[in-house]
């Protein structure tokens, strides 16, 4: 009844609010309605045509326009594309989940499949870049290099929208290795630092052999099953005898591959010093968007094409998922970095998503979106991106004020500044998991599942492990309330509304606490509404 409640209030707010808007665009949206039926395709690549597009003129104009006018072009110009391609992902989940209308789908030879769950990504992708946008405008070393940033990030932002969709091994390669090379330029813009070469020689070595490993994987699997397609393969599993040491392997090159990608242990070796070496801003992107559409595609990749093999990879799942827990937890203990600590926090928390997507396969459903293991996966996701993006946004600005992310450089940040320790603290501890926080709700909802399910080995290694981890989130704060700041140091206020760093910060903010206090709400709507319960 609660659910059924829960339910109906938020669909009708939702409805009411998007039915006015659409009432008063209705001449434009009778015309684009036509436009969407008559060409569906074209419609459903909107958003990344526009992000594309857009790169390529912010690209043009760093070319056609003086200099001195690019910070009054580039930033708006950027923030509108994102805006528009943000648009057009919910235009498509509202008139698509209550219509079921532009042929809803596979398309290209089945290489994307245009679902309410590739969607609802694709909408967090952009939000994503939103926030990076609005963060890095005032970076001091991003400001010579801003229209390549944002041209950069656009694609993306692009490449990982086609990748969070991709139902087609070979599209999942090309996607995963176009946002690669996106991520290797963000580093390698600002020129001149050693730690930089270090750091992005060491991401490009690492990410070329992981996309080798991937190709590796894609050939056997197509040498064994003829095809490279999720759907076939799922077919080609479920009703010949082709579960043998092949299919195996050609699973484990693809996981592995995919592993190095998003940074899960123990193939995350790369993620401290790329993290510390690239400009905060570029981390924060990498921290969250990626892993977020990786993780996405892992979990099409396994409950789609290969769920008739579950039984072979759910328990190599389980271990990842633990060591992923047990080496990021350990790796951030001895960190005074702050970007090398939140690096292994979020080896560590994907750890948990894993533990969410091993849980899903293994519950007894029909189909494994129906379970509370994916809904608690896709909750865990969502809720991260907010409250880690967060922190890098604290980061991004304490550096802009010339506070390096170092613990000692937080010695009475309380002092010099109360409300950006404030909200500093409130991002800290949703990643620690402390109630009522979004990222408490995350995990007692992953830890729930698992119990569910009778997966004690994760449940005492996640029970162990977020207890230890809040000794590195309790030496930020430690450093922060209780050691007296630096002889000198100045106190400073957070950016006022009128700037884009501020604005960098409120988004991710409003997302946390509107996810801490209505989260039980969102999970009972999570059962009950279309999104979550859509095959992917």
């Amino acid at each position: 009844m609660i659910s059924f409640l829960a339910n109906l209030f938020l669909s009708s707010v939702v409805s009411d609010f998007f039915y006015i808007i659409f009432k008063l665009t209705e001449g434009w949206q009778l015309s684009f309605h036509r436009f969407a039926n008559e060409h569906p395709a074209f419609y459903l690549l909107s958003p990344e045509i526009t992000l594309v597009t857009g790169g390529i003129t912010l690209y043009l104009i760093h070319f056609l326009l003086p200099r001195k006018w690019l910070r009054f072009i580039v930033m708006p110009l950027a923030l509108s594309t994102q805006l528009m391609s943000l648009s057009m992902t919910i235009h498509m989940i509202y008139v698509t989940s209550r219509f079921y209308t532009y042929n809803l789908g596979r398309y290209w030879g089945g290489q994307e499949t245009i679902d309410p769950f590739s969607l609802f990504w694709a909408q967090t992708v952009d939000v994503i870049a939103l926030i990076v946008i609005l963060i890095s405008f005032r970076y001091p070393p991003l400001e010579p290099y801003l229209p390549e940033f944002y041209a950069l990030l656009n694609f993306a932002t692009a490449s990982i929208e086609f990748m969070v969709a991709s139902s087609d091994v070979m599209t999942i390669w090309l996607m995963t290795e176009f946002s690669s090379i996106m991520l290797y330029l963000l580093i390698a813009l600002v020129r001149g630092k050693r730690v930089i070469a270090e750091g992005l020689l060491k991401f490009f070595l690492l990410g070329t052999f992981s996309g080798i490993l991937i190709l590796f994987g894609c050939a056997i699997l197509y040498g064994l099953t003829g095809s490279t397609n999720l759907y076939d393969f799922k077919w080609m599993f479920t009703y010949h005898e082709l579960y043998n040491p092949i299919a195996a392997l050609s699973l484990a090159f693809i996981g592995a591959g995919l592993g190095f990608k998003i940074g899960i242990a123990p193939f995350h070796l790369w993620i401290p010093d790329t993290f510390e070496a690239a400009p905060t801003p570029v981390v924060a992107f990498m921290s969250a968007a990626p892993k977020a559409g990786g993780l996405c595609v892992f979990a099409r990749f396994l409950l789609l094409g290969l769920q008739p093999l579950k039984d072979f990879w759910i328990p190599v799942l389980i271990l990842m998922a633990i060591l992923g827990m047990v080496v990021g937890t350990f790796g951030a203990l001895h960190q005074t970095n702050l970007k090398r600590l939140l690096g292994y926090s979020g080896v560590a928390h994907m750890g948990f998503m894993l533990s969410a997507i091993a849980v899903a396969a293994s519950q007894n459903k029909t189909l494994e979106t129906e379970s509370a293991g994916f809904h608690a996966a896709v909750f865990y996701i969502y809720a991260y991106v907010f409250f880690n993006l967060g922190a890098f946004a604290i980061i991004t600005f304490l550096e802009s004020q010339g506070i390096e992310p170092e613990m000692s450089a937080y010695s009475g940040l309380a002092y010099r500044s109360p409300f950006t320790a404030f909200l500093m603290t409130v991002f800290l501890l949703a990643l620690a998991g402390i109630p009522p926080t979004s990222g408490f709700w995350a995990k007692w909802w992953v830890f729930f599942a698992a119990l569910e399910e009778s997966s004690y080995p994760l449940v005492v290694v996640m029970g162990a492990m977020t207890v230890l981890g809040l000794y590195y989130y309790a030496r930020i704060l430690y450093w922060m309330y209780m050691v007296p700041p630096k002889e000198g140091a100045e106190k400073f206020y957070t950016p006022p509304l009128s700037t884009a760093m501020a604005w960098g910060i409120l988004i991710p903010t409003t997302g946390v606490f509107i996810m801490s206090f209505l989260a039980p709400i969102f999970y009972l709507y999570a059962q009950t509404v279309y999104l979550l319960n859509w095959p992917i």
